[in-house]
């Protein structure tokens, strides 16, 4: 089996204003799974994103789809 390789794109999250009062409420980062098409195994492009490396195990940080589509359990 194949090493999963994680990545993470480089783009900043845009800020999410609740409330009258702008309090923010941040959803939690995400990393993906490269595949070996420049894409990754949820379909999204990317050629420019930043690599975090190879990962024994998934955990609840990593996209639900690549999990899925990846095979391993979490």
């Amino acid at each position: 089996m194949k090493p999963l390789i994680a990545i993470c794109s480089p783009r900043p999250r845009p800020s999410v204003q609740k409330g009258a009062k702008g309090n923010q409420w941040w959803s939690r980062d995400v990393y993906h799974l490269r595949a070996d098409d420049g894409h990754t195994l949820c379909g999204r492009d990317c050629a420019e994103w930043l690599v975090i490396g190879p990962i024994e195990s998934l955990d609840a940080d990593c996209c639900e789809l690549c999990a899925r589509k990846s095979g391993s359990a979490q």
